[in-house]
């Protein structure tokens, strides 16, 4: 069972979404990566043991092929 949830806010270069979502999808920890429209354009749900595996993926979400920016917030329950 992981112990932190988080949702990853995406930016991605025009025109590269769905090969942004396919990428990101094979990162471990990541459970859904879906469209958005607006500010930012993939809405990616982690779940993750602690804080340092968060931040891996957060990283990893980062170093993305396409990825302009990204910004994580992590869920309080």
């Amino acid at each position: 069972m992981y112990g932190i949830k988080a949702y990853i806010l995406v930016s991605v270069e025009n025109g590269a979404s769905i090969e942004v979502q396919s990428a990101l999808g094979k990162i471990a920890g990541i459970t859904c990566v879906e469209l958005l429209s607006g500010i930012y354009d993939l809405i990616v749900t982690v779940h993750a043991s602690d804080m340092k595996m968060l931040g891996i993926i957060h990283i990893a979400v980062g170093k993305t092929r396409y990825v302009i920016n990204n910004r994580t917030d992590v869920v309080f329950d």
